[in-house]
Parts: C-alpha cells; structure tokens; sequence
C-alpha cells in the first residue's frame, strides 16, 4: 500500500508512511535483537546450557531441538525468523528510498546503510549457532567484515540530515567494529571466554 500511494503521489494519506516510520523504529531497530534472539530460543541447546526440551519434557531431558515433538517449534522458529529477517530488510528500504517526505540527498542512502547494519545484528544472533562447526576466529573475522562494511557505508554516506544522529550511529558503529576487532585479537592469541590460554 506504501509503494501504491508513493507511486501516485497521493500524500494526504500518510498514515502508512508513519506506521512504516513506526515499525522501523521497533521492529527493525530497537527491537530486533530480542525479537531475534526469542524467536530462536528453541534452537539454543546447540550452543547454550538451556534447553526448551526441559520445558517441554521436564528437569533434566535431553537437548533435542530435532526430535519429536520439538522439531516443530524449531521449524516455525525458524519461520518466524525468516518473517522477521524480511520485515526488517522490507521496512529499512522502504521507508528510506520509497518515503517521499524523505527526499534528501543523504536519507534517500539511509536505507542501505540500515541494512548493513541488521544484517550485522543477524550475524550477531545466529553465528552462535555455527560456533560448534566455526572458529571463535572465523565467527570474529564474519562479524568483523560486516561491522566494518556498516561502519564504512555509514562514513561513506553520512545518512541522516541531523549532525547529531550521524554522530551518534556512527559511535555505535565505530563502538561495534572496535568490539569486533577486540574479539579478532582475543581470538587469534588463542584465549577463550574464561581468559585462560
């Protein structure tokens, strides 16, 4: 419906620009990292002492998220985090490149930039995930690449007319990319979590 009304031109109806407004600021942004991470809690076993099998069959049941019955909320888990992951990509384009009332030369880049950025929150809550099969190097080296192209994109481009906000996205980048190269270094000296060799 945004891209009909856009397309026409017709902008007396901006109710659906501001619930687009709306949803990136929610779902797309503040939100998304806990909305990610609930929405695969019953797939945390892989990695994580927690176990939706102990919700499901009781104290001290086997990690199974593939077993029976369990692998049916894993499968609409992982559904739901395919809808949220396209919402997400969807509301960040759209309401940047579609948004008439946003025609700035810098807004009409904010799109691109914001989904380098979920896509580095997507790594961040799913890579966990590959860590029996990745790593802790190889998992640090793919965040990195992601925190830096977000970083990169984000100086690049300078998305938001407001000084300010350029100002402050770009210390959460910069603060995300510092934090990524830390766990390249930690990693490769060949420490673990504990801070033991």
């Amino acid at each position: 419906y945004v891209v009909k009304i856009t397309r026409e031109g017709i902008l007396g109806v901006l109710w659906p620009l501001k619930m687009l407004r709306f949803l990136v600021a929610t779902v797309a942004t503040t939100l998304f990292s806990t909305t990610l991470e609930w929405l695969i809690y019953p797939l945390y076993c892989a990695y994580d002492e927690t176990s939706m099998s102990e919700w499901l069959h009781g104290d001290g049941s086997a990690c199974n998220p593939w077993g029976v019955p369990d692998v049916v909320l894993s499968v609409i888990s992982m559904l739901l985090v395919l809808v949220l992951v396209i919402i997400a990509f969807g509301v960040n384009l759209f309401s940047f490149e579609l948004n008439p009332i946003v025609r700035g030369s810098r807004v009409l880049c904010t799109g691109r930039v914001e989904v380098l950025w979920t896509a580095f929150k997507i790594a961040l809550g799913l890579l966990p995930f590959l860590s029996p099969l990745l790593s802790p190097l190889a998992v640090s080296l793919i965040l990195s690449l992601f925190a830096t192209l977000a970083f990169y994109e984000h100086l690049h481009r300078l998305p938001f007319q407001d000084r300010a906000c350029n100002l402050w996205r770009g210390g959460v980048h910069a603060t995300a990319l510092w934090l990524c190269i830390a766990s390249v270094v930690n990693s490769s000296l060949g420490h673990n979590y504990e801070g033991k060799q």
